[in-house]
């Protein structure tokens, strides 16, 4: 430790400043060397110690910068000042401050004073900067080296530009509850800065024109929670290609003109929880190809203007719950090419007007847009296309979408959950091409029709929601036009459920349609009507080939409805053999044939004349008698129950069939007619089981 003699600033201070010193500045060069505080005013408590109120304070609260700066460049004055600095609190410090190139062996602190002019430290060395609430001009750090930390807080107002352009500090960078006031221009430049701790930009920090942190290395945090940052129609928070080892935090803070992050590094999470961000309909938060290694949060953030996440890259999840995005007629959310290993939610109050773009995403987790309200009224308020999603998308529980949801060509590794939608007929759904593993929906969310895209969609099962085939048809019928894959798929997906008749509806109708569409495609009306029947007769035999027993029910009943006919032709003689002497015979004893000729069966003789290449004979022997000698029907034995079953069967087939349904010509145009529905019938049902009638 020095003496006192040699602790004497006054002692070696040069004239020019001896003669006229202040109150003020002797205290300085009494507290100096002892490492107190040298007070501008009477106490700390003083009410006058307000900078902003230093127009009003005398000469005695005045100090030099001259006399400052002699201090941190004379040696030996700087030999006798306390290892803990030149402390000045509550004085006016009149002139340019200036101690650029100077290394300054202690640190320096002038707190809650004023400095009248600018202040330049450019390249200065000192190991600790202290301006807490002091009020300034202009201030130039660039390239300063400070190995502890710089404090521009707790009320340090500047009136010009900032500049700490690849300062370097040891410390923290602390402007909490600092103003920073340059509109139009920056109000903070520390472009390139080397920050080993924590840089603070939170408490009450106000900002007035451009905040640059731009390509700046941060050892700890970006803590910005509850600052204010206003550069209207340009950037305000500028941090492009800035690293953080730690955690960037904008809670709650209010950014009007852009906040931008693009390319930064952020070693931690991304927290902009309450924030408000405004600078519509330009870019309002980006963070376009920053790579952030934990969580991003945007809930309960209000944004005006887009958010852009293109090809950024999230260690964690993006969670946006309660957030409201504005920027109608553009991009609201724009994550075209995001990777994040973990899920996006939109939900729970979540609200965007404008579109939310999740093209080509790749996402690690789900997307969960439960509750959430998409609005793009004659757009699309939420674009998937092409997205990776390796669990599930969840669109469901009052899920909103005003304009066109596009998850066409996406990949879906979970469930399609959507259900209960508010104004789902209002809006469009696009899956085409998109792949999920399962589907979960309602009809409550399906659109209007017209509204539904669905060409190339695969999924592996229906988890939830309708799975009978009637009420899929219902889905199936509001794509905007007709084409064929929705319907195969489906299919497909019964079959695997074991809904085998479902299957067959769904194939059917898939048939049916494809054959309408292919008739409304014809100019030509003859090939359209030549058309109609060809599809008339393969519904109705076989039903396009699915239903080939349609033709074996049909068969049977025109057998039987020969049965009746034959069975009324036989009992009033209207039918005779073929053999000519025993057709002879047959006319002498009215209407009985010889015992040894084979008798007539109307069942035998009509299936052998409906199935073609089937012959029990009876065809060979018996044919409408060409010259009948026609009676009334003979009554029955009712002898027994049978007989009388029998005969009351008979006589209603006698009221049934008139007598001129059994004349030669009607009763031979009716076997042609046997015969040709026969073969018709016949080929049709080979055709269908075979496979040879094919569907659409």
């Amino acid at each position: 430790m020095a003496d006192e003699s040699s602790n004497d600033l006054e002692a070696i201070l040069p004239a020019r400043f001896r003669e006229n010193l202040s109150e003020a500045e002797k205290r300085l060069l009494r507290a100096a060397p002892k490492g107190e505080v040298a007070m501008g005013g009477p106490t700390f408590e003083d009410k006058d110690n307000d900078p902003a109120k230093a127009g009003g304070w005398g000469r005695e609260r005045e100090i030099r910068a001259d006399v400052i700066r002699w201090l941190c460049v004379n040696q030996e004055a700087a030999k006798r000042i306390d290892p803990r600095g030149v402390q000045v609190y509550g004085a006016k410090v009149t002139g340019d401050l200036d101690l650029s190139f100077v290394t300054v062996m202690f640190p320096l602190r002038l707190s809650r004073c004023r400095l009248t002019h600018d202040c330049d430290i450019q390249y200065v060395k000192v190991p600790a900067l202290y301006l807490d609430g002091t009020l300034t001009k202009s201030l130039n750090a660039e390239h300063a080296d400070v190995r502890g930390s710089i404090f521009l807080s707790n009320s340090f107002s500047a009136q010009g530009k900032v500049r700490l352009a690849r300062t370097q500090i040891g410390g923290d960078l602390d402007c909490e509850g600092g103003t920073f006031k340059n509109p139009g221009d920056t109000a903070l430049d520390a472009d390139g800065a080397e920050v080993k701790g924590s840089i603070f930009l939170s408490g009450g920090f106000s900002a007035q024109g451009k905040v640059r942190l731009a390509r700046t290395q941060i050892g700890g945090d970006l803590a910005c929670g509850g600052g204010t940052f206003k550069n209207p129609g340009d950037t305000a928070l500028d941090a492009d290609g800035a690293e953080v080892k730690g955690y960037v935090f904008l809670t709650g803070c209010s950014v009007e003109g852009e906040a931008d992050l693009a390319g930064a590094r952020i070693g931690g999470q991304l927290d902009c929880d309450r924030g408000t961000f405004k600078n519509a309909p330009g870019r309002a938060l980006n963070a376009d190809g920053a790579e952030i290694s934990s969580y991003v949060f945007l809930r309960d953030a209000r944004v005006e203007g887009e958010v852009n996440l293109l090809r950024a890259h999230i260690g964690n999840n993006l969670e946006c719950d309660r957030g409201s995005f504005k920027n109608p007629g553009s991009t609201a959310l724009y994550a075209d090419g995001l990777e994040i290993k973990g899920s996006i939610f939109l939900r729970d109050g979540f609200s965007a007007e404008g579109e939310v773009n999740l093209t080509g995403a790749r996402i690690g987790g789900q997307l969960d847009c439960d509750r959430g309200s998409f609005k793009s009224p004659g757009g699309t308020a939420l674009y998937a296309d092409s997205s990776e999603i390796k669990e599930s998308a969840l669109l469901r529980n009052g899920f909103s979408a005003e304009g066109e949801v596009n998850l066409s060509w996406a990949q879906i590794g979970g469930v399609l959950q959507s259900s209960a939608w508010k104004d789902a007929q209002r809006a469009s759904l696009d899956l085409r091409r998109a792949t999920v593993g399962d589907i979960w929906d309602d009809e409550v969310s399906w659109p209007n029709t017209g509204n539904l895209y669905l060409d190339g969609f695969v999924y592996g099962s229906i988890s939830g929601g309708p799975r009978d085939a009637p009420t899929r048809l219902k889905w199936l019928e509001r794509e905007s036009e007709f084409t064929a894959q929705p319907y195969r798929q489906l299919a497909k997906v019964l079959r695997e459920l074991g809904d085998d008749e479902g299957t067959k509806q769904v194939l059917f109708e898939l048939e049916s349609r494809a054959r309408a569409d292919t008739r409304r495609r014809l100019i030509s009306a003859p090939r359209r009507w030549f058309h109609v029947a060809e599809d008339t007769l393969s519904e109705k035999t076989v039903g396009y080939g699915i239903y080939p027993a349609r033709a074996i029910w049909e068969l049977l009943v025109l057998a039987g409805l020969g049965w009746i006919v034959h069975r009324r032709a036989q009992r009033v003689g209207a039918m005779a053999p073929v053999d000519k002497d025993v057709y002879k015979e047959f006319h002498e004893n009215n209407g009985t044939a010889p015992a040894s000729y084979p008798p007539f069966n109307p069942l035998i003789y009509c299936v052998e004349n409906c199935l073609p290449l089937v012959k029990f004979g009876q065809d060979d022997r018996w044919q409408p008698d060409p010259n009948p000698q026609t009676h009334a029907p003979a009554p029955g034995n009712q002898t027994t129950f049978l007989r009388r079953v029998a005969t009351a069967r008979d006589r209603f087939l006698d009221a049934l069939v008139r007598n001129c349904a059994t004349s030669p010509v009607v009763l031979r145009w009716f076997r042609w007619i046997m015969i040709a529905l026969g073969w018709l019938l016949a080929t049709f049902f080979v055709a269908g089981i075979t496979g040879i009638i094919k569907t659409g």
